[in-house]
């Protein structure tokens, strides 16, 4: 689809306003379902080329400007959006996108549309966060300069940065899901039958080649094989992943180190995401359940105290209206008398108060809080950390 545009956008003037070609600004997709350790590494690189090779700059922003797991309910393969393995894909995500040169991007929505069974948020249409919110949380405590980091496992994913004070590891810890898994192996496959193609002889056509990836449909020689590799390939990956899930749903331990550091490490502060902790996943539908009930209780109290100040049903309906559409009471205030108006806004900031108490007491649950605790760097010089299959752990380390 994006060589299409792209060839029709460079090919295309628009002699009216003196451009001999359709300007490009920039490029941006929705993703779902993507192996953060698969995806981003071949498509971004694929992107910049064609960009170039149809005479746009390599630099051209590239914005993945919704992403998530799941887009929309029924999930395929369970709610992982609202779970651990979210939080773990949204860390993951980011980092593979920082590291592949993504320009942008924009997570699939704030809270939840409403509708019953979408996780489509970091946050339920209660105001309950999900733990993919305790991830960004951890992103928005990197500081200072990025440091090299690398990891030996392709499923763990870590990124660096000091302020001179301290330094911030943050660790993802995420074992692709079947579907993803073949999503992302489908991608690739398809960008690198399109550069076999684009190298083949006039007489294959693409439909030929999506035949012999589909059913082996004869090609010739050199082009059969090359394509028969990547699909050899493939097959051995899918083996890898089968016994490697199996290792990794036993429990494995990340064994962390650090090079250039003079002396040995002071505290260490542990923030930790998974099954266990920074996750009110396995209680969400409760919290949820009594948070909206006790908006209820709020709202009708709300509805009492307005019609002892003498306000009647229209004005009532336009009170709670105006707050629905705009946060705010402002044009109610402006439509009562004077004498009334201080008394109005003080149901609203009860409301407020009552609202905000409500939510504070679904994060004051332990499992929704962001879990922290206080480590020792060990005298061997590694930090050996059991980890789940789906993580996200920040260290903030004293020099």
């Amino acid at each position: 689809m994006f060589e299409w545009l792209l060839d029709y956008a460079s090919r295309t003037p628009v002699p009216e306003l003196g451009l001999r070609r359709l300007p490009v600004d920039f490029i941006s997709w929705h993703a779902y379902y993507l192996d953060p350790t698969i995806d981003y590494a071949v498509m971004v690189p694929y992107l910049r080329h064609l960009l170039e090779s149809k005479g746009y700059p390599r630099s051209t922003p590239l914005l993945d400007s919704e992403w998530n797991i799941a887009p929309v309910p029924p999930y395929a393969e369970g709610d992982l959006n609202a779970s651990e393995v979210g939080a773990a894909y949204v860390a993951s995500t980011l980092i593979a996108m920082h590291e592949a040169g993504v320009d942008g991007q924009v997570f699939q929505m704030f809270v939840d549309p409403g509708v019953e069974g979408y996780s489509g948020g970091t946050f339920t249409t209660a105001g309950v966060p999900r733990a993919n919110f305790n991830t960004f949380r951890l992103f928005s405590k990197l500081r200072g300069r990025q440091l090299k980091s690398s990891s030996s496992d392709d499923w763990v994913r870590s990124v660096a940065y000091t302020d001179g004070q301290r330094v911030y590891l943050l660790v993802a810890t995420m074992m692709p899901t079947p579907m993803m898994l073949a999503n992302g192996l489908g991608l690739r496959r398809r960008i690198e039958a399109d550069k076999i193609f684009r190298e083949a002889p006039n007489s294959v056509t693409r439909q030929d080649v999506a035949a012999f990836m589909k059913n082996g449909k004869s090609l010739p020689a050199p082009l059969q094989n090359k394509l028969s590799s990547i699909l050899e390939r493939d097959k051995n990956t899918i083996d890898q992943y089968k016994e490697k899930v199996a290792s990794w749903n036993n429990g494995i331990s990340l064994n962390i180190s650090l090079s250039g550091a003079s002396g040995r490490p002071g505290k260490i502060s542990r923030y930790l995401i998974d099954s266990d902790f920074s996750n009110g996943h396995d209680d969400i539908q409760q919290a949820i359940k009594e948070v909206v009930e006790k908006n209820k209780s709020m709202l009708r109290q709300a509805k009492s105290r307005l019609e002892k100040l003498g306000i009647g049903e229209p004005g009532q309906k336009a009170f709670f209206n105006d707050i629905r559409t705009n946060a705010s009471i402002g044009q109610t205030l402006a439509r009562l008398p004077e004498n009334k108006r201080t008394q109005v806004k003080a149901v609203f900031q009860q409301m407020v108060d009552e609202y905000r108490g409500n939510i504070q007491q679904v994060m004051d649950r332990k499992k929704a809080q962001l879990h922290k605790e206080d480590l020792s760097w060990p005298d061997s010089g590694i930090l050996a950390v059991p980890s789940e299959p789906y993580s996200v752990q920040l260290f903030v380390i004293d020099k």
